[in-house]
């Protein structure tokens, strides 16, 4: 046997009958105290830290530059603590690219309408959001004008109530479609009718929209709870 393990045992067996350590009975009432209030600041800390964290991410979820990991919330919830802008500029240096952008709305819940009429873009943007929009138990869809023989109204609609999204790539359409939408805002803002879910226009085109149109868009915007995306400057 090992000296080192001769030394343990022989210790266990000179102390084995040693009187137990006790402590008064004040001092043990005190400690159980201080355990209990350890461990209810133990609980409140994390609950705390819960809600700082939840709290932020709300408060971020509607701010372009700050905003973290799109989910599906309750647009009421988030507008609560910070209201979405009615317009957003992507600028020089945006976070995302353009298909990544949409996918990022979609992951929010929220609809959009992008107009873009590059064959090119577009077929990325498909690509990009092709796993999202496929799921079984998805029910958005998304439409595409030059694939559909929907009418505006139709589409607008299905937009306005988080139904699908659509992406405008005929030529012609997106300026005929933007004076539809300009309608349907005024008749809702007639109602004070709002979206439940922040609802996006999202404008691509190398032309930009006209500026009295963009100012009254606005308006309108801020209104009705839709937001107006801008991706060039």
């Amino acid at each position: 046997m090992p000296a080192k393990i001769r030394k343990v045992k022989a210790w266990i067996e000179e102390n084995a009958e040693a009187e137990p350590i006790t402590m008064k009975e004040a001092d043990l009432m005190r400690a159980n105290l201080y355990d209990a209030w350890n461990l209810k600041w133990a609980k409140w800390s994390i609950l705390l830290g819960l809600f700082i964290v939840g709290y932020d991410y709300l408060r971020r979820h509607n701010i372009y530059k700050q905003a973290y990991s799109p989910r599906r919330i309750p647009s009421a919830l988030a507008n609560f603590l910070t209201p979405h802008p009615p317009v957003v500029y992507r600028g020089k240096k945006p976070r995302r690219d353009v298909p990544e952008e949409l996918a990022w709305l979609a992951k929010r819940g929220d609809s959009f309408i992008y107009f873009n009429t590059n064959p090119e873009d577009l077929e990325e943007i498909e690509k990009c959001l092709s796993n999202f929009y496929n799921r079984k138990k998805n029910p958005l869809q998304l439409l595409r004008t030059s694939q559909s023989s929907f009418t505006d109204q139709f589409a607008i609609e299905n937009w306005w109530f988080g139904r699908s999204s659509l992406l405008v790539d005929t030529q012609g359409r997106p300026e005929s479609m933007l004076q539809n939408i300009l309608e349907l805002l005024e008749n809702r803002k007639g109602t004070r009718a709002r979206v439940t879910q922040t609802a996006h226009l999202v404008w691509d085109q190398d032309n930009p929209i006209p500026e009295d149109t963009q100012i009254r868009l606005e308006q309108l915007a801020a209104r009705t709870g839709v937001s107006l995306l801008l991706c060039r400057e």
